[in-house]
């Protein structure tokens, strides 16, 4: 079996539009601490019985500048699930441009935010894949409008 890694972005520096002091909104700083304190207990062996949590890697940073960096030194990486739940247009945005490409066929892209009011995700989705022919889906019973594609082979 391939060896997977979990990879996270830190989202924080890149939470609210570029040049504003706007906070961060209550979900994505409860998401943030939760995975910090499971990287904690991770480091700190505290979640042995968890054995896949050992290959986490929280990396902190402008999601543009890391996953641009990510996609630049992980020659012949891919991409099975891509999760971006990052509230935002630039990046969001930035995350598709530097990682879609690294998704394989027959890999998930979902948004967490796509069609919901205040969120620039949905423009950032929409712009990047104008052109292209795609199939974004969504779940009934979700609670937030979200959506995600399945990536077509080329």
């Amino acid at each position: 079996m391939t060896a997977r890694r979990l990879l996270i972005r830190d989202l924080a520096q890149v939470a609210s539009p570029a040049g504003s002091d706007a906070p961060l909104r209550g979900a994505a700083l409860r998401d943030i601490a939760v995975i910090e304190e499971a990287y904690v207990l991770c480091e700190e062996g505290r979640v042995a019985a968890v054995g896949s949590m050992r290959d986490l890697e929280l990396i902190a940073g402008d999601v543009a500048a890391t996953t641009r960096e990510y996609a630049r030194s992980q020659l012949g990486a891919r991409i099975a699930l891509l999760y971006l739940d990052l509230d935002n247009y630039e990046g969001t945005l930035a995350c598709l441009r530097n990682l879609y490409p690294l998704v394989s066929p027959g890999g998930v892209v979902a948004f967490d935010e796509y069609a919901l009011a205040g969120y620039g995700e949905s423009d950032a989705v929409d712009e990047f894949f104008r052109g292209q022919k795609i199939r974004l889906r969504s779940f009934p019973w979700a609670k937030t409008p979200m959506a995600f594609l399945v990536k077509e082979a080329a």
